[in-house]
């Protein structure tokens, strides 16, 4: 009896558990009932690249026909309108604004096949092929049909592909259609690395003038050694303007050059280069007086006037203290020295040779600490004879440079900004503390005497008692 009491339970259960299972399908139903509809598979339609293939590619239902360098596109004014120029042209204040076949007069070199071709695609499908090696290409097609969404675009890749080997070609363009993130960012990289990287004639080659003209009148221009480094560029430079396949020596003798190629040299051409150097820093030792007057590049009449005042001008600081404390940003940065120096090992402890009114400045670079010392007594040098107990230094970003970044960007790692220190005889002081990684440069911007005139006086001068013929300086000396 008690299986059989057990059995009945048992069915008992089962039956409960049906029903309870029925109830469940049932709620199931009655929910899915009420959702409106059974699940539904969604399929995603890839609209852009179908109306890419079909109107642009394909050319289907196009409404206007472009012609441009011996090729035609088959295009729709309504995707045209996104370029400034065409929108203007079918507004209908123009003859021909209701056309169907227009033909683009290509005036601009640079516009190629491919770049215009980009540019049209690009309307089409929202985004646009940039291949670096040819931007110009594309930027140039963007700038013609005034199209601001391919130009920025293209600037923002230009300047995040900044180096060493397309910087000028860069900078060009920059400055060709009014790039002025590109220009402001090539700027930087070039004032950062024009010391190591204009040694490359075919990097000096390619650098425009105008270009090169700012870049050596800026003051926040970095230079290895000093004012002679950027004479030797000048010149190397003039010298590629009339020979651009010649491989030109540092040390090049430029007025034999220029008699061996049989060119006939007019200064008044390369006056906005040529004023930019600091002739007063170029006078101060006989071997590079010896090279200006060899090469005739400055008219002697100059070198000699720069001479006299420098006479004067150190007759001025050794009777008083000519240097006040107080200058102004802008009369720092016409006149002080531009120097630097590679360092590869440390401790490294080093001077620039040239007369500067006896003022010896030694620097000392050993475990991140940099320091500046006036040195009178304790080493000696060919230039050190002015002991005047007390002497005012004004100094300028001691730049300390991780080459192997700034090889590539630039980095600058630390910037002192321009200090005043007083220095007494052989006093020492740190000018930079800052741990690196070795090979770095440091440069070093600085101010000790009072000065004459700057360069631009020497020239302004020199061209106006100047004929409108040019001249052949392969046998003209000016007095």
């Amino acid at each position: 009896m008690g299986n059989a009491i057990g059995s009945d339970a048992q069915s008992g259960n089962e039956d409960d558990e049906t029903e309870h299972n029925s109830n469940k399908s049932k709620k199931r139903r009655r929910e899915d009932s009420g959702s409106g509809s059974p699940d539904k598979k969604l399929m995603k339609l890839n609209t852009p690249e179908f109306l890419y293939k079909k109107l642009f590619l394909e050319g289907h239902k196009s409404d206007v026909v472009i012609n441009a360098l011996d090729h035609t596109w088959y295009l729709h004014k309504i995707y045209l309108e996104q370029c400034n120029y065409f929108a203007s042209l079918f507004e209908g204040k123009w003859k021909d604004a209701n056309e169907k076949v227009y033909n683009l007069d290509i005036i601009d070199p640079n516009i190629t096949y491919e770049g215009l071709n980009n540019v049209f695609a690009s309307l089409y499908n929202n985004e646009i092929e940039i291949d670096i090696e040819n931007v110009a290409g594309v930027i140039s097609a963007a700038v013609m049909l005034n199209l601001e969404s391919v130009i920025d675009r293209c600037g923002d890749v230009m300047c995040e592909s900044l180096c060493d080997t397309n910087i000028i070609h860069f900078a060009n363009l920059a400055e060709q259609y009014g790039l002025q993130n590109v220009a402001k960012t090539s700027f930087e990289h070039l004032k950062r690395n024009f010391w190591r990287i204009s040694y490359d004639n075919e990097f000096l080659s390619s650098i425009s003038q105008s270009i090169l003209a700012k870049l050596l009148s800026t003051p926040e221009i970095l230079v290895v050694e000093g004012e002679k480094d950027l004479y030797g560029v000048v010149k190397r430079w003039i010298c590629l303007q009339y020979s651009p396949e010649t491989i030109i020596d540092p040390n090049v003798n430029f007025k034999k050059f220029i008699e061996k190629i049989g060119a006939i040299f007019d200064r008044r051409k390369f006056v906005d280069i040529l004023q930019s150097l600091r002739l007063a820093h170029l006078v101060t030792s006989c071997s590079t007086l010896n090279e200006l007057r060899t090469d005739n590049l400055i008219p002697v009449s100059i070198i000699d006037k720069v001479l006299i005042d420098q006479w004067n001008v150190l007759l001025l600081n050794e009777e008083s203290q000519a240097l006040p404390e107080e200058i102004s940003d802008e009369f720092f940065y016409s006149h002080c020295l531009r120097l630097g120096r590679r360092i590869d090992e440390t401790p490294k402890c080093w001077r620039w040779s040239g007369f500067n009114f006896g003022l010896d400045i030694l620097l000392n670079f050993n475990h991140g600490v940099l320091t500046l010392k006036r040195n009178c007594l304790s080493q000696s040098s060919p230039y050190s004879i002015n002991i005047r107990p007390q002497a005012t230094i004004h100094y300028r970003r001691v730049f300390i440079y991780m080459i192997i970044i700034c090889s590539e960007t630039g980095e600058m790692v630390f910037d002192s900004n321009k200090r005043v220190a007083s220095l007494t005889i052989d006093q020492s002081i740190v000018v930079a503390r800052t741990p690196v990684k070795l090979p770095i440069s440091i440069h070093l911007l600085y101010l000790g005497n009072m000065p004459g005139p700057s360069s631009t006086h020497y020239w302004t001068n020199y061209l106006a008692r100047r004929t409108e013929t040019p001249l052949n300086d392969n046998t003209t000396s000016v007095t």
